[in-house]
Parts: C-alpha cells; sequence; structure tokens
C-alpha cells in the first residue's frame, strides 16, 4: 500500500521542462494516479525518500556543487516544493538528500558544521507546522521569470478547531510580495499574527 519516490528538482539554469518543479509535481500526481488504479481505488501512501535541489555536474565535482545544493536558492527551492507536497494528502512524509552526502548538506563540514540555508529554511517550516492541511489556492505574479511560472507557492495549516493557524509562503521574487489571506471562517475576528 506504499510506495516512495525521489525527486530533484530546479538545478541551476533549469531550461529542461522536467528539471522544474510543477512539471515534477504533475509526474507525481500521475504516479499515484496509477498506483491507485493498480491497487482498485486504494489511496496508496507515498514516501519521498530524498528531494532537493537537483545540479548537473558537467565537469563540476559533487564538493563544487556543494554552494549550488544547499544556499538561499536551494532553500526557496526546498520550501516551494514542502508546500506542495502538503497540498497532496497521500504523502506521508518526505526526507531532504537522506544521505546528507556530498554535494547535497544541512551542515557545512569546513565551517564548525554551521547550518546551510536549507537546514533553516526545514526549520522554519518544522517550527510552524499544524495537523491539518486546509484547501488553499495561491494566486501569484512572476516578477522573478521562474522557468516554473509563479513567484509565490502558499499553503494553510490548521489546529483541529481552525482556531490557530499557519501559513507557509515562499517568494522568488526579488522584492517583497504582499499576501493578502482570504479565510472565510475568520471574517469579521480580531486576530494576532506572529511572523
Amino acid at each position: 500500500n506504499d510506495f516512495s519516490m525521489h525527486f530533484y528538482y530546479d538545478a541551476p539554469n533549469a531550461q529542461k521542462m522536467y528539471q522544474r518543479i510543477p512539471w515534477r509535481l504533475q509526474q507525481f500526481k500521475r504516479a499515484i494516479e496509477v498506483a491507485r488504479d493498480v491497487r482498485k481505488g486504494e489511496t496508496p501512501n507515498v514516501w519521498i525518500t530524498e528531494h532537493a535541489r537537483g545540479i548537473d555536474f558537467g565537469g563540476i565535482k559533487a564538493r563544487d556543487a556543494r554552494p549550488f545544493t544547499s544556499n538561499l536558492a536551494a532553500a526557496v527551492s526546498t520550501a516551494d516544493f514542502l508546500i506542495a507536497l502538503a497540498q497532496i494528502p497521500e504523502v506521508q512524509g518526505a526526507s531532504w538528500h537522506g544521505l546528507n552526502a556530498l554535494p547535497w548538506q544541512l551542515f557545512d563540514p569546513e565551517n564548525n558544521l554551521q547550518p546551510n540555508p536549507v537546514y533553516w529554511a526545514l526549520r522554519v517550516l518544522k517550527a510552524s507546522e499544524a495537523p491539518q492541511v486546509l484547501a488553499t489556492y495561491t494566486r501569484s505574479s512572476n516578477l522573478s521569470s521562474y522557468q516554473g511560472g509563479y513567484d509565490t507557492r502558499a499553503v494553510v495549516l490548521s489546529d483541529p478547531d481552525s482556531s490557530n493557524i499557519s501559513v507557509w509562503v515562499v517568494n522568488r521574487a526579488t522584492t517583497h510580495m504582499q499576501v493578502e489571506l482570504n479565510l472565510a471562517d475568520w471574517a469579521g475576528k480580531q486576530v494576532g499574527i506572529k511572523h
């Protein structure tokens, strides 16, 4: 009833459609549908056993590729991918490049094991997670010219009684983006916000 997949996305200069997160997600959803058909309509449990920003080594040594796979751009890509996965109910969990091998490093081995940007992105998401994912629709510009076609991706998570929510948003643009949250259950209520 379970299967696993690996995903690598957003390699630097990702010119090919199959390297972009939206294309990867479409393939992922197709695989879930195939698994559901094979299991006569039963919903499969899916585990992403490895995912990370991809790299085209093209003559680059793994050690030299680390700045591309664990930098701020990789943190944004990782957050983007996890926000998307949160909205796919079949996903039971996801592990960022489970082996933590070169060139994918959460901690910099040459700098007193200082956390890399991807570590901090994962930590921010973990600290603000909630048990329920609400149906979320995001509309976005593409000022960043990201090959995937958008600047922002978002998801809203909630505790069981919807008294507290968390909003995960990633921004690929080089400028701030205004976020407008429309949540019908909270219309007209005074709320406190923690950023």
